[in-house]
């Protein structure tokens, strides 16, 4: 009985090292790291767009190879020129077709890019705005058919 309560004692000593082992070699990112001080500049980022009145207005969203994407930046003040404006498309299923495109500024506060999907399905779309008085990004999904 004593030997069976000992090989008991040394499988669980065995399997919660195991498990430990496993923990460290795989860990996935749940936990985020410095989540105060990301969320705090998340959300003073959100009042500085509430503040200048940022709006973003998806114009025109591709819809397959080689079509346009067009965008309008406007502020409280009116539309927001001089912008560098990019446009990460990010693959659901994996990370090897992402890309990115630069946008360019066609009439005031509206800027396109001809934008080309490899395959059908969800993709994630992440337009980064770069200007003197705000650096933000807007992320949303596109179902390409």
């Amino acid at each position: 009985m004593k030997r069976f309560i000992y090989i008991i004692y040394g499988v669980f000593l065995l399997l919660m090292a195991f498990t430990f082992y496993m923990a460290f070699k795989t860990h996935d990112g749940l936990i985020e790291e410095h989540y105060y001080e990301k969320s705090k500049r998340f959300f003073d980022l959100k009042k500085k767009e509430d503040t200048l009145g940022l709006k973003v207005q998806i114009l025109k969203e591709p819809d397959g190879k080689g079509k346009p994407i067009v965008v309008r930046l406007k502020t409280k003040e009116g539309l927001l020129t001089g912008a560098k404006v990019m446009l990460i498309r990010e693959w659901i299923s994996n990370t090897k077709e992402d890309r990115a495109f630069l946008l360019k500024e066609d009439s005031p506060g509206t800027y396109t890019a001809n934008i080309d999907f490899p395959h059908k399905g969800q993709w994630y779309m992440r337009l980064m705005i770069k200007h003197k008085s705000i650096e933000t990004e807007k992320i949303w999904k596109l179902d390409i058919k």
